[in-house]
């Protein structure tokens, strides 16, 4: 030991050179260094940097994401749109506990519609009991009463006693403090009854899609949204896609970029929210639920279009000349 501590003394620059020689190995291996990973027959080649370490290319490999990478730079020269499609790849696998099918997204522009069967519920029972009732506030606030049923079918499958885990009640699933103040606004006795739900939740719908009134028939969509993720959700998600030059007004346009209000992105988020370093509303790792909520009630619509007359004006007149030809 006492002889190590002589050596030092002698050679005082033995210390800095030391470290000089490991920070400059780092360096190197890490940021300079590439490595050859494999998927069955194909090598590739790349960096060794943070965003495709060996770990993360190894998880990747194994759901073929290197492959479709690949596929996607010899198609494609938009750079912004393949590392879109890298991070929401990456999403899929950080996100725990979660619904992952393990398919790979390689179009940016559109991500899969949900695949189901199409019910038709109890509607008949409601339309003839609540009909008259919803096809009025319809008219009364322009809305398509069709897209009413098709929240309804979705929120509480036309179960009138139907109370969520998060104590959402009502045909039309409102939240016990929503409850109260659309019942203070509305001078309603109670939001707990079938008619009164009815009535709030068309109110309350009718004030967000207000709220999107520049936004053309998108508003319809991000307003599903906010009934069911809330509006500080939806800015949120809006913000994130004005960041990376997207058209924040069209649905198909901000929709791909829900991944990014989970955990997963928080590097995001401190370029987005510099001062908070996270979004307004909060994070959502469960990101899945209001995509595919406005999809499958964008469904229901379309299917209810198709067995139920329309109670709008424009659309009568439109149904009229169909039906002329």
């Amino acid at each position: 030991m006492n002889k190590i501590l002589i050596f030092i003394k002698k050679h005082k620059l033995f210390i800095p050179v030391v470290i000089l020689i490991f920070t400059s190995l780092v360096y190197f291996s890490v940021f300079k260094g590439e490595d050859i990973y494999t998927s069955g027959k194909k090598k590739f080649k790349m960096p060794a940097d943070t965003l495709l370490s060996k770990n993360y290319a190894e998880k990747l490999i194994i759901n073929d994401a290197l492959k479709n990478i690949l596929f996607i730079q010899d198609k494609m020269h938009n750079w912004v749109n393949i590392f879109d499609i890298v991070l929401l790849n990456m999403n899929n696998i950080r996100i725990k506990n979660s619904e992952s099918d393990g398919d790979i997204i390689t179009d940016i522009s559109q991500l899969r519609k949900p695949k189901f069967s199409f019910r038709r519920g109890n509607i008949d029972a409601i339309v003839e009991k609540f009909g008259d009732l919803i096809i009025e506030h319809c008219n009364s606030y322009n809305l398509d009463w069709r897209l009413i049923l098709a929240i309804i079918h979705q929120e509480s499958y036309f179960d009138s006693n139907a109370v969520s885990r998060a104590g959402a009640f009502g045909l039309m699933q409102i939240m016990p403090r929503t409850g109260l103040g659309l019942q203070s606004q509305l001078q309603l006795e109670d939001t707990r009854t079938p008619k009164n739900n009815l009535i709030a939740g068309m109110y309350y719908y009718a004030s967000l899609v207000g709220s999107f009134e520049q936004f053309g028939d998108d508003k319809y969509k991000f307003a599903l949204m906010a009934y069911n993720a809330g509006l500080s959700r939806v800015i949120d998600v809006m913000t994130i896609a004005s960041h990376y030059g997207k058209d924040y007004k069209k649905w198909e346009e901000i929709k791909e970029y829900l991944p990014m209000l989970s955990s997963a992105y928080d590097t995001v988020h401190s370029q987005v929210w510099k001062n908070s370093k996270r979004p307004t509303g909060g994070i959502l790792n469960n990101w899945k639920e209001p995509y595919k909520y406005v999809e499958y009630i964008s469904i229901y619509w379309e299917e209810y279009k198709k067995i139920l007359p329309p109670n709008l004006r424009e659309e009568k007149k439109i149904a009229k000349r169909k039906r002329k030809k």
